[in-house]
């Protein structure tokens, strides 16, 4: 028995042609009736929401017929409503295209909203470059810089971080410059600034942070061997750190890790 499903898609896919089928026909004193056919396939996409994918070819049609029409806000927000569609039925390459089409039509209004979601939707899939990119392309360098650090890119991480006003970095941002620094650069020829996060306030938990921060910088520039004693200082700085710095501090105490964490996702193509 052929599934129920199966013949709503058939007639639903016959009404997207006759739709489209309208708009091709070409009448001598007649132009075709864009308006309706933008009308007619956002009905069929709201209609038919359950199937991703049929539902975001109806909004793209519609995006067009609004093209077509000259009415910019309209086909922004067809084009938003299939990469919508395309994103929540896995068809991601297709989202990334309306989303990427989405933003050149719209690219004098800049509309954060829009970069967020593409930024996120490669995020969700693990394409952090990507996503580090697209916050880039926003100015969002604190959350591209933290996409950089979730690809193992410490030198655009830091870049990014660099690009961000010192006035307005927050605690988990200094520590991750910091670490960043020590993870780079040749610490013997590295100055830093001290205390790392700077707080005006008497705060325990930031003032046993600095110490410990601190302490890390002094053991790395004098080359200790005791690895008790650096083990000591990083199980005591764990606390204090995010995911992605636990694994930037997981470099700086297995040197052998360096080279695959900060370039073996580089050459990756994502």
């Amino acid at each position: 028995m052929v599934p129920t499903y199966w013949w709503t898609t058939m007639t639903d896919f016959t009404q997207f042609k006759a739709i489209n089928s309208k708009l091709k026909k070409r009448f001598l004193l007649r132009k075709p009736n864009f308006s309706e056919a933008s009308q007619q396939f956002s009905d069929l996409s709201q209609d038919f929401k359950e199937f991703k994918l049929f539902a975001g070819y109806c909004s793209l049609a519609s995006a067009r017929c609004e093209h077509s029409l000259g009415n910019v806000n309209m086909e922004l927000q067809a084009l938003l409503q299939a990469a919508r569609h395309f994103a929540e039925g896995k068809e991601i390459n297709a989202a990334i295209s309306a989303y990427r089409h989405a933003l050149l039509i719209s690219a004098e209004a800049n509309l954060p909203y829009i970069y967020i979601e593409l930024a996120r939707l490669y995020e969700k899939h693990r394409r952090f470059n990507e996503a580090a990119i697209v916050y880039e392309e926003a100015s969002m360098f604190r959350d591209a810089a933290n996409c950089f650090m979730d690809a193992h890119l410490y030198d655009k991480a830091l870049s990014c971080f660099n690009k961000l006003d010192k006035q307005k970095l927050k605690v988990n941002d200094e520590i991750s410059i910091f670490l960043l620094k020590l993870f780079l650069y040749d610490v013997r020829r590295l100055s830093l600034e001290f205390p790392v996060v700077n707080c005006t306030c008497e705060d325990d938990d930031i003032i046993s942070l600095n110490i410990l921060l601190e302490s890390l910088f002094y053991y790395e520039t004098e080359q200790r061997e005791g690895v008790e004693i650096k083990n000591n200082i990083i199980s005591k700085l764990n606390p204090f750190l995010d995911g992605r710095q636990k694994e930037l501090l997981l470099a700086l105490a297995d040197p052998r890790e360096t080279d695959e964490l900060s370039y073996g996702m580089e050459n990756w193509k994502i």
